[in-house]
């Protein structure tokens, strides 16, 4: 392997992340295209091996099915739901339980309307989903709604007599609890608990995470963290980003990216008591965040069995995986700030035939150019999320959505948004 650097001489962010480059890069296919100018956000794959997918700047939600019979997989793209402001911003007063924010409106915002975010599947109801959706850096626009998908039927399945009255396979959708105190909920993730199941949520904005309670329908703040917090002011990159509940055999974590402070961290949870929190030091009684990796500004992440970690990159344009990074015997010690375990680029590069060969030291003292053998691959571009397939065919691929580089356009151009199947 090779390493691969980027950076820029204009202040801009690099065309791609620091990473090593295998001989033989995973091979990826095209299941769906979307327009330039879609913002593919994030993804969930169902039971049945098919797809959601969030486009975040239309507040949409797109179901797509990778395993199409006849093998056209974009003629499956159809959508299921589409976000709506409903009413006036909601207001609650301070009890203490919530994060102030002042001047909401200096973190700017990606669109006026209501965004579709995270797609998270329920801990205790299998193909029922949790969703935010709201107006970025508006308080009180924002809710938790729930997305039952189990009497669905994709179009190409009903029968033709069915009529548009015909309720039967339709989405469900049901807007369940208000979050009046954020302005922009992001990533999200389960975690199960036999008595009070929680669906996380990252408030990118005030660098925090809630909790909504599957029971109770209770929101909550559960963690605010210097790690998980802003530290420019530039509009409208976010704090922590991705979240993602992982079991090693021996505890539970929440990983997550922090895009602003480019790290990847972890927080251990407790599951003892009524309800999972963030553990803390037994000494000082403070939660304990270990930041593991530096230098990654990542979006969206997923775990494999192995303890394999792989984040999308988004502006950088690549997909990076981290082996073994949460393996119960590999993970670096609490608190490590600058930690820089291996991390190898799976997606975001073309090899070219006349790659030479170089040592890692040669490798890492120049930004990659086309004649060294590499270059960034235009259809991979802005990817945001990742999630591994479910079924007998797929459980070892990889599938990512991407927006085409909106916030960092290749060549200055966006392209089109695409859901992408890797070959692991």
């Amino acid at each position: 392997m090779a390493a691969a650097t980027a950076e820029t001489q204009d202040g801009n962010p690099p065309g791609h992340i620091t990473g090593t480059i295998p001989q033989h890069l995973p091979r990826y296919t095209t299941i769906a295209t979307f327009p330039p100018g879609a913002f593919l956000e994030n993804l969930a794959v169902r039971g049945d091996g098919s797809i959601l997918a969030s486009d975040m700047l239309s507040g949409s939600i797109w179901y797509i099915n990778p395993h199409a019979d006849d093998g056209d997989t974009q003629a499956t793209v159809e959508l299921v739901h589409k976000f709506e402001l409903e009413d006036p911003p909601t207001e609650e007063p301070s009890t203490g339980n919530t994060v102030e924010e002042d001047g909401e409106e200096s973190h700017g915002s990606y669109a006026s309307t209501p965004a579709a975010e995270a797609i998270v599947e329920s801990p205790t109801h299998p193909d029922v989903f949790y969703l935010f959706s709201g107006v970025h850096g508006k308080k009180g626009t924002w809710w938790v709604y729930e997305l039952d998908m189990r009497s669905f039927v994709p179009s190409s399945n009903r029968p033709k007599t069915t009529t548009t009255d015909d309720l039967s396979h339709q989405v469900k959708v049901r807007r369940l609890a208000p979050v009046p105190s954020v302005t922009w909920l992001n990533g999200g993730t389960a975690i199960p608990h036999p008595s009070q199941p929680l669906i996380l949520m990252a408030e990118s904005y005030q660098g925090s995470l809630y909790s909504y309670n599957v029971k109770t329908r209770n929101v909550d703040l559960w963690l605010q963290h210097t790690l998980l917090e802003k530290m420019t002011t530039r509009p409208p990159w976010p704090g922590v980003n991705g979240v993602k509940y992982h079991h090693d055999r021996m505890d539970g974590w929440v990983y997550f990216t922090n895009s602003d402070r480019a790290i990847l961290g972890r927080v251990r949870v407790n599951h003892q008591g009524d309800a999972p929190t963030a553990a803390r030091d037994g000494k000082s009684g403070q939660v304990v965040i270990e930041s593991l990796v530096s230098g990654c500004c990542g979006d969206d992440l997923c775990l494999d069995g192995d303890g394999n970690v792989y984040v999308a990159t988004n502006p950088m344009n690549s997909v990076l995986k981290f082996p073994q990074l949460a393996a119960p015997s590999a993970v670096p010690g609490g608190g490590r700030q600058n930690a820089q375990p291996e991390r190898q680029v799976i997606l975001g590069l073309l090899l070219l035939h006349s790659r030479p060969q170089f040592s890692a030291g040669e490798a890492s003292s120049s930004p990659p150019k086309p004649d060294s053998g590499f270059e960034v691959d235009q259809d991979t571009t802005g990817p945001t999320a990742v999630a591994f397939g479910t079924t007998a065919s797929d459980k070892k691929d990889l599938y990512v959505v991407t927006n085409g580089g909106i916030i960092n356009p290749l060549d200055g151009i966006v392209r089109e948004a695409r859901v992408l199947r890797v070959h692991l």
